[in-house]
């Protein structure tokens, strides 16, 4: 509809976490939380997949402003099958 909606990241911090902000490296911030999709970790991919979901954004808006597309069409394909991500089964 033209509005905006405002996305969040969120991450535990753990010791690996912590290490990584004293050294004041954003880039291996951003390659922890891209290669450790866990549960406590929420990227910006989760949130424009839930807000799809939610029908609150249209797909093409996914796709302009996620940051692994492979992994977006992975979640797409899956929906698009009757499988609802795991992720998506929890709160955020």
């Amino acid at each position: 509809g033209g509005g905006l909606i405002p996305l969040f990241e969120i991450m535990d911090v753990n010791d690996a976490v912590r290490g990584l902000i004293q050294d004041a490296n954003p880039k291996s911030i951003r390659n922890y939380i891209d290669q450790n999709q866990v549960a406590r970790i929420t990227t910006i991919d989760y949130m424009l997949i839930r807000l799809y979901v939610e029908g609150k954004i249209e797909e093409k808006t996914v796709y302009a402003y996620c940051r692994k597309k492979e992994w977006i069409d992975m979640q797409f394909r899956m929906i698009r099958n009757g499988v609802i991500p795991d992720f998506l089964k929890t709160a955020v």
